[in-house]
């Protein structure tokens, strides 16, 4: 109620201009009433850009080279807009007018070369975004502090510096508002410091979250975050530059997730949220959401090369040409390897293509995305053929396994920034297949074939999302109001069957369905004074379910029934609410008081065999507090706990989901960045977990108790050393890993890990070398680990033996690379 009252509130009153914002004076416009408003806003203490605290950024060098010649007798002026980070280095710039063919682009790559002092802020440096006018033309007597040299080089280039004025600022960029103590960004920055060869080199870089592999390279990652096996993807909401990956009723779990399409150097930044607090994520967003966004222009074209241990080969294409009007790029990647278990090998090839135009606030784009790997494997062995000397550690069993994976996607979006409003929207289409060979039994139930499936998912995915962010200024305080809804609509054909050597003998699943999935949301964050803020949201979601087809399910009893037919139609309907509490007592410290719901959805034959099974839902709370001093200490902590109302996952085998009863989950996080010097940086990532089910106070399996991710990471620009090193940069990170114990079946539980990685990178003129290790001491280790009953030979008894299995996990691997940047 308090939502639909606010929203009517704000939907008959005109929203102010955001007061966070200074625009370019007009001192031709005549004073309105809402000028005069929005002038006495300015004055309070808590505005960022006050007269009184603010000192624009001044040019202090310049790094100016001759214009081409066909520039050279050229006059007219560029309206740039400049981005300066805190350091007074131009990292962006973008240009507002264009007075002749070619003149743009050519004024926005020789204000890349200017240094400025930052901005300051009540004496302290800041990033901004300035308006800044390059002029073509002779330079004159009034260019402030020239040096002979610098006189010369703008005398021939025809270039006028000038001083960028207080009038000139657009906008100072503080630092983000977060939602929670677990709410942050990971930027080109920590993506530079850390290996992002692999879509697993970027999930390692989120704090507290922890992945594995088992059933080959190419199979979708397993993830453990805040107590949840994720199963693949099950309770981590995931995106990739707006299209939803998390793959609903996949033939092998729910949520199935694979990120191997990714290419992470055209990643731009990851956006993490833990927990289901925030409003714009629905469906499988109960211990998380991870947002992973595309760069809209790379830095140039470049080639490069990878080569390492266990044959790991890829090579990478991007091509960046530069255009006036647009900006557009494209890679191309090729990767193989042979693996470092028995008999495994992975190969494929992922492609990128954006485009995107930039105007006045906003931006459009069109990206599209290919993907098709295939790969052998061994999927899990016991460990009593290992310890009894008949196994090697990292061999196999049944060498059959594996599996391909293809993908396609073509997305477009629109995100455009007005002085009192936001809007984003964006359109997506997915192609995806994906067949999976397991065998995890080998002859429990079938001595003769052997218990190897074949599950084949093959879908057709629609979705999109349309929102818009207002920013409204009443007499109370500062409102922000988010509305928006997202829809997805996903069509299926499932299949399962048993094989023998990747043959199949014996279908179990065969249907075909859809998902349609579509949610509203709205949300409220108010302001009332610069130490408290509320954010109080609500989210709707429904469901539509629909199945044609049959289906084997074997009974809790064990019994099969055989060919059951699964027609039918079936919906859910339900609402999550959210609210946070944000208090900031003092300066750079901000307490979080967080609460919400999530949900993921159920199999969609599932939800039309048994109407009466609910979506449970996940009800979470959190109690967080971040404290930044200065640039050198940033610490963050949180105490959090989930209720599971119950604990449902979908076993493809069976061909039925199973429900374990409702389950609480509790932890402990803590975070640190400490900058030692300005080239040194130490980081620690700390989590603590307890997760058990509630009708029997069983531990839940697979669940990590304790994670461990810390170490240094350092930066050093080389500057006037000699012309060999001049204007070269050395950079690397040193990052120790630890995997606590985790609950397995039957009260057993896994072995810990203690791992140690190792980056080192060198970036002279157009050349990066870098040297990446992971497992530098070699440690041998189980990742996948599990405690189930299994027949790994015929003379072993037709019932099996119980006992743990195992994926060996990665020994040491190092690579080399080498990026070549072109002109």
């Amino acid at each position: 109620m308090f939502l639909i009252i606010c929203s009517v509130f704000l939907l008959v009153n005109d929203p102010l201009p955001e007061n966070k914002s200074v625009g370019i004076k007009d001192s031709k416009s005549s004073s309105t009433k809402k000028d005069r408003q929005l002038k006495k806003q300015k004055t309070k203490k808590e505005n960022i850009q006050s007269e009184k605290n603010l000192l624009p950024p001044r040019i202090i060098s310049s790094v100016v080279s001759p214009l081409p010649s066909e520039f050279a007798e050229t006059s007219g002026k560029v309206d740039l807009k400049l981005k300066i980070d805190a350091r007074g280095n131009v990292i962006k710039v973008e240009y507002i007018n264009n007075p002749g063919p070619g003149l743009g682009p050519v004024a926005a790559l020789k204000v890349v070369g200017l240094r400025f002092k930052p901005a300051l802020y009540k004496g302290k440096p800041i990033a901004s975004l300035v308006r800044y006018t390059f002029v073509f033309a002779r330079p004159t007597p009034s260019t402030p502090n020239p040096t002979k040299e610098t006189e010369s080089l703008e005398e021939k280039s025809a270039i006028a510096i000038s001083e960028v004025k207080k009038e000139d600022i657009i906008d100072v960029i503080g630092k983000r508002p977060l939602s929670s103590a677990s709410d942050e960004v990971i930027r080109n920055r920590d993506f530079q410091l850390f290996p992002r060869k692999t879509s697993s080199d970027l999930l390692l870089l989120v704090p507290h979250l922890h992945i594995s592999q088992h059933s080959g390279s190419g199979k979708g990652h397993q993830i453990f975050l805040r107590g949840f096996d994720a199963e693949h993807g099950q309770d981590i909401n995931i995106s990739f530059n707006g299209v939803g990956v998390n793959e609903p009723s996949h033939i092998h779990g729910m949520g199935y997730t694979d990120l191997h399409f990714i290419i992470p150097l055209a990643v731009k930044k990851i956006k993490v949220m833990k927990g289901p607090y925030g409003v714009r994520f629905g469906n499988f967003a109960t211990a998380g959401s991870l947002e992973f966004f595309l760069k809209d222009r790379l830095e140039s074209s470049f080639v490069a090369f990878e080569q390492g241990n266990f044959s790991q080969s890829t090579w990478t294409a991007a091509f960046a040409p530069k255009f006036e009007s647009f900006d557009t790029w494209a890679i191309l990647q090729k990767f193989s390897t042979d693996g470092f278990t028995a008999n495994s090998s992975w190969q494929g090839i992922r492609s990128l293509y954006r485009i995107s135009k930039g105007f006045k606030g906003g931006r459009i784009h069109l990206t599209i995305n290919g993907y098709f790997s295939d790969w052998n494997s061994v999927d899990a062995i016991p460990a009593r053929l290992v310890d009894n000397k008949e196994l090697g550690f990292y061999d196999g069993i049944d060498h059959s396994d594996g599996g391909d994976s293809s993908r396609l996607s073509i997305s477009t979006g629109f995100r455009k920034k007005e002085k009192s409003r936001k809007y984003n929207f964006n359109l997506f289409y997915l192609r995806r297949k994906s067949t999976i060979f397991t065998n995890y039994t080998y002859f429990l139930k079938n001595p003769d074939e052997g218990d190897q499936t074949r599950q084949a998912d093959n879908r057709h995915v629609l979705g999109g999302r349309l929102e818009m962010k207002r920013y409204f200024n009443p007499a109370l305080g500062k409102i922000i109001w988010l509305y928006g809804l997202n829809f997805r609509h996903d069509q299926i054909v499932s299949k399962l069957g048993n094989s023998e050597e990747r043959v199949v003998h014996e279908q179990l699943i065969d249907s075909s369905g859809g998902i349609a999935n579509s949610g509203i949301y709205s949300q409220l964050e108010f302001r009332p004074c610069k130490w408290f803020r509320t954010i109080a949201g609500l989210r709707h979601d429904y469901f539509f379910f629909d199945s044609a087809g049959w289906q084997n399910t074997y009974l809790p009893s064990g019994a099969l029934n055989e060919k059951i037919e699964v027609e039918g139609t079936s919906f859910r309907s339900f609402f999550q609410p959210k609210l946070s509490l944000i208090f900031t007592p003092w300066k750079d410290l901000d307490i979080f008081l967080n609460s919400g719901s999530g949900f993921h959805s159920i199999n969609y034959r599932e939800a039309v065999l048994n109407n009466a099974r609910d979506i449970p839902l996940a009800w979470s709370g959190e109690a967080g507090w971040r404290w930044k001093q200065g640039k050198y200490l940033n610490l963050a902590g949180s105490i959090w706990g989930t209720w599971m109302e119950s604990e449902i996952f979908f076993d493809p085998y069976l061909g039925r989901s199973v429900d374990t009863g409702s389950s609480r989950r509790e932890g402990v996080e803590v975070e640190m960045r400490l900058n030692l010097q300005k080239w040194l940086r130490f980081f620690a990532d700390a989590s603590y977990t307890r997760a058990r089910l509630i009708e029997s106070n069983e531990h839940i399996p697979n669940t990590p108790k304790y994670l461990f991710n810390g170490g240094f990471t350092f930066f050093h620009k080389f500057k006037n050393s000699g012309e060999l090193i001049s204007n070269s940069s050395l950079r690397g990170s040193f990052r120790t890993r630890y995997i606590g114990k985790r609950q397995l079946a039957a009260g057993k539980f896994s072995e810990a890990a203690f791992l140690v990685d190792l980056l080192i990178s060198y970036k002279i003129r157009q050349y990066n070398f870098c040297l990446s290790i992971n497992n530098l001491f070699d440690q041998q280790w189980k990742d996948s680990q599990f405690y189930y009953r299994s027949r790994a030979k015929l003379s072993e008894p037709d019932s099996g033996i119980e006992g743990y299995h195992f994926t060996a996990g990665t020994p040491f691997s190092i690579k080399l690379s080498l990026q070549i940047d072109l002109p």
